[in-house]
């Protein structure tokens, strides 16, 4: 079973310079949050920037100010990415506009050395994404993640990715599951395989 770190670290949550510390550790797996800003791709969780204070939404701001408040771009995650070893990206996919996927997919090729996992609640990024993928032969994995049980779902991907409280309901769907957020053992049924769970603390497993 895979442990995927939450958002990079629950200490330093969705900061690139963490990973290199964390790979030091050995550290295999990394769920990373990708959404737009008015101008560029950054590594951030929320819609807004509330916890930090601030009342506005990230696609109002352009990279430069958002990067005075220690939020990082695409651009920084994948050059720190060509300097370590091969680890697992979860690449989680933000929002509803498809511009995240036609700026992301020409850049995402130049990543050689990692096993690349795209996955996402919003249905069309992944149908975009995997026609791209299956014209230009990539290996990339690409998984839907549901909030909730849904019974009439035709699977079309290569993982699930399921809130913990449904993983019963699922437990006969024939390709690999992955269970969020989950942060310890108890958690979790022994009875049938899970491929991964995405975890803030994967010192518990």
């Amino acid at each position: 079973m895979k442990i995927i770190n939450h958002r990079i670290s629950r200490i330093a949550e969705n900061r690139v310079g963490k990973l290199r510390e964390l790979c030091k550790k050995g550290v295999k797996s990394y769920e990373i949050d990708l959404q737009l800003c008015k101008d560029d791709i950054v590594v951030y969780h929320n819609f807004t920037l509330k916890n930090l204070s601030i009342f506005k939404n990230i696609e109002d701001y352009n990279y430069k100010d958002l990067e005075s408040l220690e939020i990082d771009n695409l651009d920084k995650l994948f050059s720190t990415l060509e300097s370590l070893p091969k680890i697992n990206i979860y690449l989680d996919l933000k929002g509803y506009n498809d511009k995240l996927i036609y700026l992301l997919l020409p850049k995402l090729e130049q990543i050689k050395n990692h096993n690349i996992f795209i996955q996402s609640f919003n249905y069309n990024f992944i149908k975009l994404i995997t026609i791209f993928r299956n014209n230009y032969n990539k290996v990339w994995k690409i998984g839907f993640i549901t909030a909730g049980y849904m019974s009439n779902l035709k699977f079309n991907v290569d993982y699930l990715v399921i809130e913990k409280c449904y993983y019963n309901l699922y437990k006969n769907i024939d390709i690999p599951l992955y269970l969020y957020t989950v942060n310890s053992p108890d958690e979790l049924n022994k009875t049938f395989k899970i491929e991964g769970i995405f975890t803030d603390y994967p010192e518990n497993f």
